[in-house]
């Protein structure tokens, strides 16, 4: 019996929630949309098809995420829809948050995450070209 598509993983859209079966699907899905990927739950209200739902970010988004890993970025500096994620993430103790002085500051990623995220960047941006550290034949 062949399973459609649709009922596998659902199309992910940037800054959005998805769902997918597995890992796996729901990356390969989000990267031919030039997506990463970032767990956000199980789906409590499907318990029996033990369905995922996942983050969909565009590649400009996980680069102001993983500039959080080393400097501290003010929360001007993510529009509305992404600060619902990074709060996601602030809420999961993924990512750091400061409130001084009227202002609002992420910083210190976690380092699994943030080297989740750049494999994931790396792969979305990936250059076709030899790497320096293959041969060229």
């Amino acid at each position: 019996m062949v399973v459609p598509p649709e009922e596998i993983c659902e199309t992910p859209r940037p800054l959005q929630l998805f769902q997918a079966r597995d890992h796996h699907i729901a990356h390969n899905f989000a990267q031919q949309l030039g997506l990463a990927i970032l767990f956000h739950e199980r789906d409590e209200y499907n318990s029996h098809d033990r369905s995922l739902v996942f983050w969909g970010l565009p590649a400009y988004f996980v680069v102001k995420l993983l500039k959080c890993y080393k400097d501290m970025r003010e929360a001007g500096e993510f529009t509305m829809q992404e600060r619902i994620v990074v709060n996601d993430l602030v809420n999961k103790k993924w990512i750091q948050k400061l409130s001084e002085g009227g202002k609002t500051y992420y910083y210190r990623l976690h380092p699994d995450t943030a080297a989740m995220l750049g494999r994931q960047l790396a792969r979305l941006t990936e250059n076709p070209q030899p790497r320096q550290n293959q041969a060229v034949a």
